[in-house]
């Protein structure tokens, strides 16, 4: 998961779905959150805790760009259960690392980014239960559900909005420096993370 302790990024109830995983998949399948903000941890340490996940659940600050690739390609799944997001950016990033995703169904962003069942898995927000047994199956599924899908899912969403993304970093390079990085993008406009 990436995201910060903003209630609209869900991470409580991610981990309220972990905790609900049998512990031997637990064992075999670690908790990593990417925060935007350590700060932003805090609350959510106590969750943690208070479900007894100490030795199962990661929170990672401060990681550059290349390391994400490197937990998003090594990642069994990206985990998105956001209430609500105006993009989806770490999806995009999770797909181009051959990732599947398990997010929860917003209208207009996950549904537009993943065909349920090919790419990855959408359940309704808020509801842990589902999304525990989704996080359940791709687990014991490894990495098979939708890899090449969701590779051919992101090159068709970059054919179709290719000319968006070229306008508008075309227009915004002068603002940033030469690593237009979709994490970096991310960060500077506010999608998918808090600044």
């Amino acid at each position: 998961a990436l995201g910060s302790a903003d209630p609209r990024k869900n991470i409580d109830a991610l981990l309220q779905a972990y905790a609900q995983l049998p512990p031997g998949l637990r064992h075999q399948s670690g908790l990593v959150v990417v925060w935007a903000h350590a700060a932003l941890a805090t609350g959510l340490s106590a969750r943690v805790q208070e479900f007894g996940l100490n030795d199962s659940v990661v929170f990672l600050n401060g990681i550059s760009d290349s390391d994400l690739a490197v937990l998003y390609t090594g990642a069994l799944a990206f985990v998105f259960p956001s209430l609500y997001e105006g993009f989806g950016l770490p999806l995009l990033e999770a797909m181009a690392c051959g990732t599947a995703c398990v997010a929860t169904r917003l209208p207009g962003v996950t549904d537009r980014l993943i065909d349920d069942g090919r790419e990855g898995r959408l359940v309704p927000p808020r509801d842990v239960a589902a999304l525990a047994e989704v996080v359940a199956d791709q687990f014991r599924l490894g990495r098979d559900l939708g890899a090449p899908e969701v590779l051919a899912r992101y090159q068709r969403w970059r054919r179709f909005d290719n000319l968006l993304l070229t306008a508008v970093c075309n227009g915004l390079v002068h603002l940033f420096s030469n690593d237009l990085t979709p994490l970096r993008l991310a960060r500077q406009w506010g999608f998918g993370v808090v600044n």
